[in-house]
């Protein structure tokens, strides 16, 4: 009897052991199914998101890694002045540097000339140093070879060789990496002993501009609220007719460029245009008044191109209120300015915001109209990121000045980012 209990006991064991590697064997099959099939849902989610995933790395990433690398890069600079920058290393920058370091000025100037380099590399350290591209270029044309003595050599072909300034600004701009585009931008310098100091007063012109380009900017944004609100509101409570209308007007000014409806304010701001002729009919002015080429005429102009970037967004949103929480307010007593207050402002505060928002970022970027119907004291930061690529070839600077803006907005977007994600704002209880 014993004998046979163990006989079962041994046998149900062999048979559990059998159930447990079958169970084992259907879960490992039923997890291998079910990751397979996990990666063929990733794999048709890359494909269905590749596309746009591969236009924000070509479009955004790319382009945005490109500034950020110019803007510290020094190579093509570094690669003309190779030799010089060897020489200099061990120059202390009190004193002109020793014959060797005049040598390997001569045979860099030869090198960048062979390679027709050397136009390029003079207006580089031209935007550096006013005359160096003079200086180049015509110590380039009296020299055919490293001459045996080229101190007195180059000496006497330019007297400001001899000129520390210009060895002090070959030194720098030598090395293969530089911060010095984002000191400057920040209207900072770096000293021979290496600290970090303010330009003179004289210099600071980066930051002004940029205080200019913000307070434009806000000025702009602000006008257009004042404006888009009452027109946006308009829009959505008008009846069906004059909604489509009201927003075809609206519309209207995405079918003609930027330059013609900028240049269309020239003519309506000038002294004998349409303003001041009905200003003058009006009598409210005696004299015709100067409302071109200044920051009036730049705000006006500016406002009316970037109108429709507020009304619209702001439009969609009055469009989805729900207009019995309005007749609730007054059925309970509240005043219409209560109402509005209370009500439809937090209900309709998410447009506000991102119609402020799309209008503040795309007026920091604004170059022509502000270069049509401003003045000298009225152009914006872009104007001098163009005058760094286009006229001075000096992408290093126009990419820090990029980057600077960039910053500016992004810490709009990180304070404007709250009330973005919210669907409405409480502004008044009670």
């Amino acid at each position: 009897m014993h004998a046979k209990s163990t006989e079962m006991t041994v046998s149900q064991f062999i048979a559990d052991r059998g159930d447990d590697r079958l169970e084992s064997a259907s879960g490992k099959a039923l997890s291998a199914r079910l990751r397979a099939g996990q990666r063929r849902k990733i794999a048709r989610a890359l494909t269905v998101a590749g596309p746009l995933l591969v236009f924000l790395l070509l479009a955004f990433v790319v382009p945005l890694a490109s500034m950020l690398w110019r803007a510290v890069d020094n190579g093509d600079v570094s690669a003309s002045l190779r030799n010089t920058s060897q020489a200099l290393a061990a120059w202390d920058g009190t004193s002109l540097p020793d014959v060797s370091a005049f040598a390997a000025l001569a045979n860099d100037i030869l090198d960048a000339k062979s390679r027709n380099d050397l136009p390029r590399l003079a207006t580089r350290l031209n935007s550096e140093l006013g005359g160096f591209r003079s200086l180049l270029l015509s110590s380039a044309r009296k020299m055919e070879a490293v001459p045996a003595d080229p101190r007195m050599a180059l000496l006497a072909i330019d007297k400001r060789w001899g000129d520390l300034r210009f060895w002090v600004v070959l030194n720098r701009e030598s090395a293969r990496f530089t911060i010095r585009n984002v000191l400057s931008v920040l209207d900072l310098e770096k000293t021979a002993e290496g600290s970090v100091q303010s330009v003179p007063k004289e210099r600071r012109v980066y930051l002004d501009y940029l205080a200019r380009t913000l307070s434009i900017s806000l000025t702009v944004s602000l006008a257009c609220t004042l404006i888009g609100f009452p027109m946006a509101r308009l829009m959505a409570e008008a009846s069906s007719g004059v909604q489509k209308l009201l927003v075809s007007v609206v519309l209207l000014s995405f079918w003609t460029s930027l330059l013609v409806r900028t240049a269309a304010w020239v003519v309506l701001l000038q002294k004998e245009g349409i303003a001041n002729s009905l200003l003058l009919m009006s009598g409210v002015l005696h004299d015709p008044a100067q409302l071109i080429f200044n920051r009036t005429g730049v705000i006006v102009a500016m406002t009316h191109v970037l109108l429709p970037f507020f009304a619209l967004p702001l439009y969609g949103v009055m469009k989805g209120v729900d207009r019995s929480l309005l007749r609730a307010a007054a059925s309970l007593g509240a005043t219409p300015f209560r109402t509005f207050l209370s009500v439809y402002l937090p209900l309709t505060m998410p447009g506000v915001v991102a119609g402020w928002v799309m209008v503040f970022v795309l007026a920091n970027g604004f170059y022509i109209t502000p270069a049509l119907v401003g003045g000298n004291k009225d152009q914006m930061i872009s104007a001098l990121i163009a005058d760094f690529a286009i006229g001075r070839g000096n992408w290093g600077m126009a990419s820090a000045l990029a980057i600077l803006l960039l910053v500016c907005i992004g810490i709009v977007f990180l304070a404007a980012a709250p009330l973005l994600r919210r669907k409405s704002l409480n502004l008044g209880r009670g």
